[in-house]
């Protein structure tokens, strides 16, 4: 009788550090700071609220709430803020996983996002990929804005009217890139935008690729495709706070501006 109690306890065990395993390999990285009302839904389909600490996992679906935000550090050290009324997805993601490549895809849904990159960009950059309805994301950067402008809603040219206005039309100089053969836009129509500060990225669409560059900004729809002569003010004048100015040590009362 022993013996067999024995062998149930160390089968029992065995599930249990099989369970752990699995479930460290499915998470992808963790909460650095949270303001408002932020959930993950996993594949269980139950919503969990975040918080700092709380862990991010494979699958799981990240939605902020109207002025609220998150920033989350990945496992490979890439750091993102998910600005307001965004869904993210975390499609896959492997670090030095044996039967694996290094890779990260994800999917923005709809809000925006603002990224520095970690190791995957770095060392294996065909690895990271973001999608979004109009076009994917590649990198080979290290600082960057993707956000998607709903038709329905399109917060992206409210926030540029509210950001330029009073500022004379002059400042937009201060904003143009190096775009040779720009694609012209009236106003700020539905689509997704794309700026980089640092490094650069390529954006694909259909059998299309478009390299932007540090400074440089672009803009893909269903009609139109290709770089901006300067960069949105809603997106490098977004107030939402830069995912490299956060770390472990930043204090959760700490004031930041989240519209």
């Amino acid at each position: 009788m022993t013996q067999i109690w024995f062998s149930r306890f160390a089968f029992i065990a065995a599930l249990m550090v099989v369970a752990d395993q699995l479930s460290a390999a499915s998470v992808a990285g963790s909460v650095l700071l949270a303001k408002g009302a932020v959930t993950a839904t996993g594949d269980d389909e139950v919503a969990r609220f975040l918080a700092r600490g709380s862990e991010v996992n494979i699958g799981d679906r990240i939605t902020t709430a109207d002025k609220s935000f998150v920033v989350i550090a990945f496992n490979d050290k890439t750091k993102t803020t998910l600005r307001p009324n965004t869904e993210f997805v975390i499609e896959k993601f492997s670090l030095n996983e044996a039967d694996k490549k290094d890779e990260a895809i994800f999917e923005l849904v709809r809000g925006g996002l603002r990224a520095v990159s970690g190791l995957i960009g770095k060392t294996n950059p065909d690895g990271f990929l973001v999608r979004t309805s109009d076009a994917s994301m590649g990198i080979r950067g290290t600082a960057w804005d993707v956000r998607v402008c709903d038709a329905e809603d399109n917060t992206c040219a409210e926030d540029n009217k509210r950001i330029t206005a009073g500022k004379p039309s002059a400042a937009a100089s201060l904003a143009e890139t190096k775009c040779l053969d720009s694609i012209d836009l009236e106003g700020q129509p539905p689509g997704v935008y794309f700026a980089v500060y640092e490094g650069r990225i390529f954006v694909m669409r259909d059998n299309k690729t478009l390299e932007l560059g540090t400074g440089d900004a672009g803009y893909a729809s269903r009609t139109a495709f290709g770089c901006l002569s300067v960069l949105p003010a809603f997106l490098i004048d977004d107030p939402i706070v830069f995912p490299d100015n956060i770390d472990e040590s930043t204090p959760d009362f700490l004031e930041l501006r989240c519209e």
